[in-house]
């Protein structure tokens, strides 16, 4: 959606892959915060992923709403 990822938070096994689907009407991007990943912007019907390879806590952020 335009505010927020759905679910907010998930729980992955390592080695899973992880797909982002863009489904809100304005650019949106997932960017990790340690830098591991950045979808770059994507638009409504795009989606990006990413796999876990090593097991942690990840947060991410969209950009566009940092700026």
């Amino acid at each position: 959606t335009d505010d927020s990822f759905t679910p907010s938070r998930t729980t992955v096994k390592v080695g899973s892959t992880v797909t982002w689907v863009q489904n809100g009407n304005n650019q949106h991007t997932t960017s990790s915060l340690n830098a591991l990943w950045d979808s770059g912007l994507l638009d409504r019907g795009q989606t990006f992923s990413y796999t876990f390879d090593k097991p942690g806590t990840y947060q991410y952020i969209c950009r566009q709403h940092l700026l």
